[in-house]
C-alpha cells in the first residue's frame, strides 16, 4: 500500500480526535475529513416503525394461519 506523497515522510502518530504528531510533536499537514451528512433521527424513527409494523403484521397473519392448520 503507498501512501499519498504528504504522508509519505510521516513518522509520527496520530491520537483520538486530534490531527497527526509527526516526529518529537511536530503538527503534520492532514486533509480535512468529509463532511457527514447531519442525523436524521425522525427518518430513522419513521422508517424503523414502518419496517416493524410490517413485521407485526406478518407475524400475525402467520399466527392466525398456524392456528387454522
Amino acid at each position: 500500500m503507498s501512501l499519498p506523497a504528504a504522508f509519505a515522510d510521516f513518522s509520527g502518530d496520530q491520537r483520538y480526535d486530534e490531527g497527526p504528531i509527526g516526529y518529537r510533536g511536530t503538527p503534520v499537514p492532514a486533509p480535512e475529513a468529509p463532511a457527514l451528512p447531519g442525523p436524521r433521527p425522525a427518518e430513522d424513527l419513521e422508517a424503523a416503525v414502518q419496517s416493524l409494523t410490517d413485521t407485526a403484521q406478518t407475524l400475525a397473519a402467520l399466527a392466525a394461519r398456524l392456528r387454522l392448520g
